[in-house]
């Protein structure tokens, strides 16, 4: 049973697998907890799924888009706040990295929402104040550029990349 329906957030496809991939929520012993799964993409059978964890509650805009390069899968859990890569074709998780910093303000919990992109070499994340950078084999955190102020809040839409330029849009008006 899931606290939400499939369709609160867009899908990943990898056609060479045949899967598709989404987020959908579950209450796991008074928890919401994200649960990542990967489906048949011609039956809609499940294939595989992980309970990737979870806190007391519900995020506002729950889902998190996921994204899938080279049969790898990345996405964020808006529920614990952490960024994730799996093997999609088995789902064994490859790396968890929690996405709390030591200067965020009090409460606050990164809800990494939008899908990452993969740019030479790298992966690409925008969520909250931040816009990270990762390692993709190892979830290494790279770089991180935080915005300064209070201006914008990024991670509801992923970032398009022309050439060596990156644009990113934001809720608050600013791109």
């Amino acid at each position: 049973a899931t606290a939400n329906a499939p369709g609160d957030t867009s899908v990943a496809i990898d056609p060479e697998l045949g899967m598709v991939f989404t987020t959908v929520f579950s209450s796991i012993a008074g928890q919401v907890t994200t649960n990542v799964v990967a489906l048949d993409a011609a039956t809609g059978t499940l294939r595989w799924n992980d309970l990737a964890g979870g806190t007391n509650g519900p995020p506002g805009y729950k889902g998190s888009i996921p994204m899938v390069h080279d049969g790898i899968l990345y996405l964020g859990n808006t529920s614990n706040g952490h960024f994730l890569s799996y093997d999609a074709a088995t789902g064994t998780k490859r790396w968890d990295v929690n996405l709390a910093e030591e200067d965020d303000p009090a409460g606050i919990l990164h809800r990494p929402r939008s899908a990452p992109v993969f740019y030479d070499g790298k992966v690409l994340l925008a969520e909250g104040r931040d816009i990270h950078t990762f390692d993709p084999a190892t979830g290494e955190h790279i770089n991180r550029f935080e915005t300064p102020g209070s201006f914008s809040r990024w991670g509801i839409n992923q970032p398009t990349i022309i050439g060596k330029l990156m644009l990113l849009s934001a809720p608050s008006g600013w791109v």
